[in-house]
């Protein structure tokens, strides 16, 4: 604890990242330990649990069972809200899922002008949502080449988990970019295509 405090302490000497790194770890420390009381985390319905493996940085808060996917994407692009509040309000999107939700993390990671942080963790949640809907928005933030190497890295890997109809498309931007001049960007795309190749063959041989 003592280490992320005083990276936070001396934000001027450090990479934004790593700061908001850094503040994520102590907010979510200090979230587990108020919720040691049972009163800190009562309970939430089964659309608000985590459908999927991973371990989330941020919990998805108890309110956000009763809020539309709308209010959900306002607190997730409210730049004036601490990261961790912003967080659950993303987890709480993936979680309750369909194409309201997707949209509200879509525009999160084409507009935000906030947090790289922040986006390419809203472009990993797509990438385990798999829409096809997210399609366009992960294009627009790996064709930025302004943008963070982690966000577009993210946004590649995320286009490469969308199977279905529009997986010709998905295929032709990844292969666009398994050149680009960013060796992070271009092996990300070289790595899902490579992943989509072999989960295809693989689903082949299962049937």
């Amino acid at each position: 604890r003592d280490v992320l405090v005083e990276v936070v302490k001396s934000p001027q000497q450090q990479q934004q990242e790593l700061v908001e790194t850094c503040r994520l770890a102590l907010d979510v420390m200090d979230w587990r330990q108020r919720g040691s009381k049972p009163e800190e985390q009562p309970a939430v319905c089964a659309c608000m649990l985590n459908p999927y493996s991973s371990i989330d940085p941020a919990p998805p808060h108890p309110s956000h069972e009763t809020k539309s996917a709308l209010e959900l994407g306002r607190i997730l692009q409210d730049g004036s809200l601490p990261l961790f509040e912003r967080y659950r309000a993303m987890f709480s999107l993936r979680n309750k899922g369909g194409i309201d939700c997707v949209e509200q993390l879509c525009a999160t990671l084409v507009d935000d002008q906030t947090s790289a942080l922040l986006r390419h963790e809203v472009a990993y949640v797509l990438g385990q949502l798999q829409h096809e809907s997210s399609i366009e928005a992960l294009e627009i933030a790996l064709r930025n080449h302004n943008e963070h190497d982690m966000v577009r890295h993210e946004a590649a890997e995320a286009l490469g988990a969308i199977e279905g109809q529009r997986w010709d498309t998905v295929e032709t931007i990844l292969h666009e970019f398994s050149t680009d001049p960013n060796i992070v960007v271009r092996e990300s795309c070289m790595v899902a295509l490579d992943a989509a190749d072999y989960w295809g063959n693989n689903n082949n041989n299962n049937n």
